[in-house]
């Protein structure tokens, strides 16, 4: 059966002496060290958005939303008190992926809206509030991410699926936890992405700008 989905899948193929060896996107796949299913599932995804909607590209809750559908990704858990995540579900239902499970969907729709609030840059602390986990789980989920949106990148490059862009960038957000406009500066040693906001909101837009400041 594995084999078969492999195969299925462009993952492997036969060699002309016949023996089974890994295609180019399969290679990828076990570089990228994701689940062949998780590529599978970003794929189609991707290929079904670029169907429905020609030339409109998904946007960061749409890519969020797929990483979070992939059995790579570890979901956050639906409580009673999580009433709130069915009207998420509700208000960016042209946004998010299709999903076939309901009780899957509320356990992804909340791991999205916490990276969400997580690249908008909220305060650990109120996240930690709202979705009923520690700081530990918020980076740990972060980390994932990262991981799982920087390969969607790859695959895209692969592919040229036109979201590889995008995707890298989302994958920067998350590692720093940060808006777009923020990337120039969080490339700073030392610079989080706390200091980052400080820095813009006085006018330190770029790297340029900054060097360009009296430090007095």
């Amino acid at each position: 059966k594995v084999l078969a989905f492999l195969a299925d899948n462009d993952m492997i193929e036969d060699s002309s002496e016949g023996d089974l060896v890994p295609t180019r996107l399969g290679s990828l796949v076990s570089k990228l060290y994701i689940d062949p299913l998780s590529a599978v599932i970003m794929l189609e995804n991707l290929r079904n958005k670029d169907q429905s909607m020609p030339g409109k590209k998904p946007g960061d809750l749409s890519l969020i939303h797929l990483i979070t559908m992939t059995p790579d990704m570890v979901l956050l858990y639906v409580q009673a008190a999580d009433g709130w995540v069915e009207e998420f579900i509700e208000q960016h239902q042209g946004e998010l992926n299709d999903e076939d499970n309901y009780d899957y969907l509320l356990r992804e729709a909340k791991t999205s809206a916490m990276l969400l609030d997580w690249i908008g840059e909220v305060r650990e602390e109120l996240i930690s509030d709202r979705y009923r986990i520690g700081p530990g789980d918020t980076r740990r989920s972060a980390e994932t991410a990262e991981w799982l949106m920087h390969s969607m990148a790859e695959l895209s490059k692969h592919l040229d699926l036109g979201i590889t862009f995008k995707a890298e960038q989302l994958a920067q957000r998350i590692h720093y936890g940060a808006g777009q406009d923020l990337l120039a500066l969080l490339n700073l040693k030392g610079i989080g992405r706390v200091r980052a906001r400080k820095l813009y909101l006085s006018g330190i837009t770029s790297i340029e700008k900054l060097k360009a400041t009296d430090p007095v």
